[in-house]
């Protein structure tokens, strides 16, 4: 993307990040830390940058984290040694990404909510690395087959509940499916539109679509939480994690509605200003893309093993007229 970033969510200063000023971020990182004037980092800083930090961490499975950088992603791990980043907002997204061995970077910053940043900077490293070097991703990984199996009904029963998503997969209010066991499967219903996934015990201990090993699904306990795991062209993600709500105070159900943000500035046309729907389904508090956990009748955090997860979700009172106001993640949002 050629677009400048132009991105102003809460403050009267304007500072515009240009895609030309992160090209050069690039340039740096694959000359082994050498900028444009002279050295920014050490090899040896940027080799420990490189390197996973995270061995112990048992819920992040096949994912590699080094020093602020992501390094494995399921579509350009064959691409060699990689690191990359992305990051979004209410009205912002971005994708930073190189591929170390081959001295290739790419960079989208958009202003423009519709736009995915992700998929067009790994595609593009994509393309870059066929016409670069000849590589390009390899076949889909077949798994070993494995026939499906009964299990006993009460194993089958105690993996019925809510589970929530660790990346919400449909951004919208209800970023969470329930879990129910019939005879010798387990079905999942997603409320926002009632798609129900079936899935059947498979000898290797592992769940999959009757017909299909395409993608397995394992519930077990990591790390003392209960998760439901995909397993997945030979990779190894986190899903989503069992939740038992608790009961709604009546001081957020009476907050049920739409809301805007009140506190938002952006030069950008193609921006929307953000908004959120607050709604109450199956005794979990939604709002925007995240399930939230009431602490009192004004606090509440994000729920979920990913970044927003633990963030405060504040109810401040706004003078003189004392209509209330959601915080989120620096944006203030008024119900309408």
């Amino acid at each position: 993307s050629r677009r400048s970033l132009r991105f102003i969510p809460c403050c009267p200063t304007r500072r515009r990040i240009r895609v030309q000023d992160m090209a050069k971020y690039i340039k740096m990182l694959n000359a082994g830390g050498m900028g444009e004037r002279g050295r920014v980092l050490k090899p040896e800083t940027l080799e420990m940058m490189l390197t996973p930090q995270n061995g112990g961490i048992l819920l992040d499975f096949d994912a590699k984290v080094g020093l602020t950088w992501l390094l494995s992603d399921d579509e350009l791990n064959y691409a060699g040694k990689l690191c990359w980043h992305d990051g979004s907002v209410p009205g912002f997204s971005s994708y930073l990404g190189t591929l170390v061995d081959h001295k290739l970077g790419v960079v989208v910053l958009t202003n423009d909510p519709r736009v995915a940043s992700d998929d067009i900077g790994k595609q593009t490293l994509k393309l870059a690395l066929r016409d670069k070097v000849g590589l390009t991703p390899p076949s889909p990984f077949i798994p070993a087959y494995s026939p499906p199996v009964p299990w006993d009904q009460a194993r089958l029963d105690s993996l019925q509940g809510i589970y929530v998503f660790s990346h919400n997969p449909y951004a919208s209010p209800f970023p969470y499916i329930t879990v129910r066991s019939v005879p010798d499967a387990l079905e999942w219903i997603h409320p926002d539109n009632g798609t129900t996934v079936h899935i059947v015990p498979k000898a290797n201990g592992w769940l999959s679509a009757p017909g299909s090993q395409a993608t397995e699904f394992e519930f077990r306990v990591v790390s003392g939480r209960n998760v439901m795991i995909a397993h997945s062209d030979g990779q190894t993600k986190l899903i989503a994690e069992y939740y038992s709500p608790p009961s709604v105070p009546a001081a957020w159900t009476a907050r049920i509605g739409a809301y805007q943000a009140t506190n938002w500035q952006n030069d950008s046309s193609a921006s929307p200003v953000p908004s959120g729907e607050l709604v109450v389904v199956d005794g979990i508090i939604g709002f925007g893309s995240y399930v939230l956990v009431p602490v009192s009748d004004t606090l509440a955090y994000v729920l979920g093993l990913n970044r927003a997860g633990g963030s405060s979700v504040q109810v401040l009172p706004v003078a003189p007229d004392g209509h209330e106001e959601i915080q989120l993640l620096g944006v203030r949002y008024r119900k309408n």
